[in-house]
């Protein structure tokens, strides 16, 4: 399970082991700057932050690693719908990407 916590400053991607629910285990934080919405796409997940939008592969689940950030704009929440990824930043409204490879998103439209 991953997830984002802290504000600011001492903001974290947290990763837990949740074999057991009802004792997760903390297994890793990395340093993140202003994280604000998630997703994720096959083993990549989408970490939206106020400097754009971060890339991890999440093939080990347990060791995420910051594969690419997409600088262009302030990145509030993702949708993943199939292959598409539905963006809205605070910059430039809804922005449109093909995310048929997950790993190399590519922008398809900005809708104001």
């Amino acid at each position: 399970s991953n997830g984002c916590r802290g504000w600011r400053e001492n903001s974290v991607l947290a990763v837990y082991d949740v074999k057991d629910v009802t004792k997760p285990t903390e297994k890793a934080t990395i340093p993140i700057d202003e994280p604000y919405g998630l997703g994720y796409s096959d083993t990549v997940l989408y970490v939206c932050l106020r400097g754009g939008l971060t890339l991890f592969d999440i093939s080990e689940p347990l060791n995420p690693r910051a594969i690419k950030t997409i600088k262009d704009g302030w990145f509030k929440d993702v949708i993943v719908y199939d292959s598409l990824l539905i963006c809205w930043t605070a910059d430039d409204g809804l922005k449109l990407y093909n995310i048929s490879n997950p790993s190399n998103p590519t922008l398809l439209e900005t809708i104001f």
